[in-house]
């Protein structure tokens, strides 16, 4: 109804939204009462769109690209129906309507300048564009001729954990059924897929073992090698939640990030030294009896070995290599082990040193001698992976595994025809074992899904070399880089926010998600152009749309079961694997069979990075918290760009005292490898001896030191 407003003393009623009413007399108040109940409304006419929004959202949603988290996205839209930004569902159980900086600002790369737009072939030593059924048959000929003349083996496949489950299983086929060969990996063979490998051999299955959620209701948390709060913020929020409820944090971190300001225990371990805190603490509680003796006797393997193994370990033993204070590894070893819930939570940082597997195994001994693995709310969780990390190992795009993860070893050959092979699958090389052959000659075609293995390849020249005369280099991404100026041919891949399909988080939740806008330019969904080499290989893919490739899957992949396009359709929140007959998820660490198994993970002196007198510093490479990856995608938003655009060395103030050098001096960074100039930034939030870089594209370039950690030299420019 209209409302008048009276010059007048006399009192006037004013309806408001909750059907009460105000006595006004003075004017001003009036108007204020006016527009504070037309901004009310206002509000719950917004709160009742986005309730609406939610319902339909399924329909018109994304998953964010980034990190592991997968947290859905609904799109904002300008009045000509332009992509102007995204924002997060309230309802969801990951995101919580919230989203990181990365997510807010995850459309703005998809329309950047320089995307890719047309397939182009090489001849005579120049690219020249092309139409898709000429790239797609030249594509064809050519790796059937490879195959003709060099055999299936001489043939490399590289696919990418930024791509869909359907991207990644129908490039597993195209390997393993079309070309015959085992010769498939990714890049996160040097970083999480050994992480996977290790939940697989110790856990029986090879996922985390947990939920974000869980994380909440935890007693103790332990983080090793991450700041979550830039690597899965979704994950950092929930230790928060925990921290609330007197929960008790120890991160496991040789630098002073912001996790670690808010942990009562930090641990300032030497880079590359994990195996022997881990086994300190493990040793200290044996040593105590303050292991779970009947959790170890009624589901675990294995233990009498790892005791025998520890007889002469000790905390401060460990000391020694580590440089954790003997007496703090006894504290946090006994407060884990005496926690009702607790977590351990991975990060990148393990991921740095140089047996990854042997290290998590040993993480693995550490929750299953104290019981913390094999019940609700406490176990194992994966930080810092790409947005379907997770997914692109369970698609078996791996040499030495079928997808769910199953060794090609085994003994049952009903799995090999559950996966409709058409001749028994081989094993073959991996991520980095397909680059060696590539340099060596054994590698004579590659196909490459969304990656850059020139990127901190160690010896990068004579690599780019060896690309550049391959018989066959197909390059599918989104972006121009070294790699596509190299290229035979190059197919222009369409962008997450512009297909449909399904992404795996780090905690075992499927995801499916919908274009929110229409393809750019002449590009195609990457199964779609796996679809068409098949075909033009006289290969029959056996789908037409991505929704058959899902089901494919679902019918395939025993944890997938039930997984069916159409079910995802309707969970928005997705469904997280294994799912039981009901469609719910089930946990296998929780069924009455499950077993874990104890390993041997003992540090050895090659599993040590040493400095030496020619190299006294010792890189920690990392990631900025508005940056992911190696930036490609990052610095083509602008927001991101404005929050971290320079490069730098951050060192201990001792060591540039040491070295010489000042806050904001250039100086030249030298490894065995490669070379650098950057400013230096002095911070105690590094111990003394180490270093940190920054491993993304930034100042215009990517610098090419390995994402390892490694032995260093500073020079004054």
């Amino acid at each position: 109804m209209p409302i008048e407003i009276s010059a007048s003393r006399n009192s006037q009623i004013l309806p408001s939204k909750f059907g009460d009413y105000y006595d006004c007399d003075d004017l001003r108040l009036k108007v204020k009462l006016y527009l504070k109940i037309n901004f009310i409304r206002k509000l719950f006419f917004i709160r009742n769109f986005l309730k609406k929004a939610e319902r339909m959202t399924i329909l018109n949603s994304a998953i964010c690209p980034y990190c592991s988290c997968g947290c859905r996205l609904y799109p904002r839209y300008s009045a000509n129906g332009r992509l102007t930004g995204l924002a997060p569902l309230r309802n969801h159980p990951v995101s919580r309507g919230s989203l990181c900086i990365r997510g807010w600002n995850a459309h703005e790369y998809v329309r950047y300048s320089d995307r890719l737009s047309a397939p182009t072939i090489r001849k005579n030593g120049n690219q020249y564009e092309s139409s898709w059924e000429e790239a797609i048959g030249i594509a064809s000929s050519c790796m059937q001729n490879v195959i003709q003349k060099w055999g299936p083996q001489s043939v490399g496949f590289i696919g990418s954990s930024r791509c869909s489950n359907e991207d990644n299983y129908l490039l597993m086929h195209l390997a393993r059924s079309v070309v015959k060969t085992g010769n498939i990996d990714s890049k996160n063979r040097i970083t999480y897929l050994p992480v996977l490998d290790a939940f697989y051999e110790g856990l029986r299955i090879g996922s985390p073992t947990i939920t974000f959620n869980q994380i909440s209701k935890a007693d103790f948390i332990m983080v090793a090698g991450s700041d979550l709060s830039g690597s899965c913020p979704q994950g950092a929020s929930r230790i928060c939640d925990a921290l609330k409820h007197n929960a008790k944090l120890a991160v496991v971190d040789p630098r002073g990030s912001n996790l670690a300001k808010l942990a009562n225990h930090h641990l300032k371990v030497l880079p590359s030294t994990d195996l022997y805190w881990i086994n300190g603490m493990i040793s200290h509680l044996i040593t105590k009896e303050k292991i779970n003796a009947e959790f170890i006797n009624q589901k675990t393997t294995g233990y009498t070995e790892l005791r025998k193994g520890l007889e002469d370990f000790s905390p401060a033993f460990a000391e020694k290599f580590c440089g954790i204070p003997a007496e703090l590894m006894m504290i946090v070893a006994e407060q884990f082990a005496s926690a009702q819930n607790a977590v351990i939570i991975i990060g990148s940082g393990i991921t740095n040193t140089r047996d990854i597997k042997k290290t998590v195994r040993a993480l693995i001994n550490l929750g299953l001698i104290t019981g913390h693995i094999g019940k609700e709310s406490s176990g194992i969780l994966l930080s810092g992976a790409d947005n379907n990390t997770q997914g692109t190992w369970d698609m078996g795009v791996l040499p030495d595994r079928l997808p769910g993860g199953f060794p090609l070893n085994m003994s049952n050959q009903e799995k090999y025809q559950q996966f409709k092979f058409k001749s028994k699958p081989v094993a073959g090389k991996n991520y980095n074992e397909i680059l060696a052959g590539v340099i060596s000659g054994d590698i004579h075609a590659l196909y490459i899904m969304g990656d850059n293995p020139l990127e901190f390849h160690e010896n990068r020249n004579e690599f780019e070399k060896a690309l550049s005369e391959l018989d066959l280099l197909i390059v599918q991404d989104l972006f121009p880089s070294e790699m596509t100026n190299i290229a035979k041919i190059v197919f222009p891949a369409s962008a997450p926010f512009e297909r449909a399909g399904t992404f795996t988080n780090s905690e075992r939740r499927v995801q499916w998600f919908d274009p929110l806008i229409e393809p750019f330019a002449n590009t195609k969904s990457d199964w779609e152009i796996i679809a068409s080499v098949f075909r033009a290989m006289d290969s029959d893919p056996g789908v037409q749309q991505v929704s058959e490739i899902t089901d494919q899957i679902s019918d395939t992949i025993p944890f997938y079961e039930n997984m069916k396009a159409e079910n995802l359709k309707k969970e928005i929140q997705g469904i997280t694997w294994l799912p039981d007959n009901d469609g719910n998820p089930s946990e296998p660490w929780l069924q009455e069979d499950w077993k874990g198994e104890f390993s041997t993970a003992f540090p050895s002196k090659d599993d040590t990075i040493e400095r030496r007198e020619e190299y006294p510093l010792l890189l920690i490479p990392g990631r900025f918290h508005s940056f992911w990856g190696t930036g490609i995608r990052s610095c083509r938003t602008s927001l991101l760009i404005r929050e971290d655009q320079r490069s730098f060395i951050q060192m201990n103030p001792a060591d540039a005292q040491k070295f010489g050098v000042k806050n904001g001096w250039r100086v030249r960074v030298i490894s065995p490898a490669a070379k650098i100039e950057t400013s230096v930034e002095i911070s105690e939030n590094i111990p003394p001896g180490a270093v940190f870089i920054p491993m993304h594209k930034i100042d215009g370039a990517l610098h090419q030191f390995s994402r390892k950690s490694q032995p260093v030299r500073i020079e004054s420019c």
